[in-house]
């Protein structure tokens, strides 16, 4: 802000100082809108992360984690990329990751595999039956290549590992809870910024009419 200069001087005019003001409280107003918007998006975030704990438990119950499994990879997308939740996505990948790759394997990945394991012990044992009518013998080379079968899904976990999961997503809530008590404290700061900055400024307006008032007075 630059001062009315005259003969020297530093004088400010009231209207300086309200356009100052309504500068200062537009700023402000700007900061308290991200901060009650990062607060909502935080209430969103527990919700989001409450609904998967309990769905990691229902999961495991029911043998199914297609849904957790699709809440997870959705709240991965939906906050990953935020700088205010990208350490507590980055902390919760390798749960996501590992639900992703089994479920994906239990839900199609083993019957495609199974498919092949099929197929291969189908030629294995053609080639063996080919070998062992050309020699007389079973070649030990060919016995060398016998196909190994898939391993078996995994449709549940341990209530040790169920346990593990909730208590780190219920570390990261509390994590969240903390952000947002900060959060609500830096809101109370603004808005207590906003009005002394209202009632300094209708101090400024009572005395430029208290003015305008004396000087009409003294002219009449």
């Amino acid at each position: 802000m630059s001062a009315v200069s005259g003969g020297g001087g530093n004088y400010i005019s009231d209207g300086q100082i309200m356009a100052w003001l309504a500068n200062q409280q537009d700023r402000i107003y700007g900061d308290l809108r991200e901060s009650m918007d990062l607060s909502e998006t935080r209430a969103h975030f527990a919700d989001d992360l409450n609904d998967i704990k309990a769905g990691l438990a229902d999961a495991n119950r029911t043998h199914d984690f297609g849904k957790v499994d699709a809440q997870l990879q959705a709240f991965m997308d939906k906050y990953g990329s935020d700088p205010d939740f990208a350490e507590t996505c980055e902390a919760l990948q390798g749960v996501a990751s590992q639900i992703h790759t089994n479920y994906e394997y239990a839900s199609h990945g083993h019957a495609e595999a199974m498919d092949k394991f099929h197929q291969d012990r189908n030629y294995y044992q053609a080639v063996l039956a080919q070998a062992a009518e050309s020699s007389g013998l079973e070649n030990s080379a060919v016995k060398r290549d016998v196909p190994t079968q898939p391993a078996d899904p995994i449709v549940s976990y341990s209530k040790e590992q169920i346990d593990d999961w909730s208590k780190e997503i219920d570390g990261k809530l509390d994590v969240s809870s903390k952000n947002d008590q900060l959060t609500m404290i830096h809101i109370q700061e603004l808005k207590a910024t906003l009005d002394q900055g209202a009632q300094l400024g209708s101090t400024f307006i009572s005395s430029g009419d208290k003015t305008s008032s004396s000087i009409i007075n003294n002219i009449a």
